[in-house]
């Protein structure tokens, strides 16, 4: 079990970017803002990047990349 972390609200997302690839991992909701809601992590923080760790992509894990929100098609 992992210890619990006051500043990270951890949740999974799947990411299709404008490229046409898939990025799944996870995503701190409490990383900008004390967001509630996925939509509001990509709504309401004012930072124009989102960090995706423990991420799969093209069969490799456990990476962590930063996206631009205005490449993200859909979450």
């Amino acid at each position: 079990m992992e210890p619990s972390q006051p500043h990270m609200k951890k949740v999974p997302v799947k990411l299709r970017l404008s490229d046409g690839s898939v990025l799944s991992g996870d995503v701190n909701l409490w990383a900008d803002e004390r967001a509630e809601r996925l939509s509001e992590l990509f709504t309401k923080s004012s930072s124009p990047f989102v960090v995706v760790f423990n991420a799969m992509q093209r069969g490799k894990t456990g990476q962590t990349f930063v996206v631009n929100k205005h490449h993200i098609i859909w979450a």
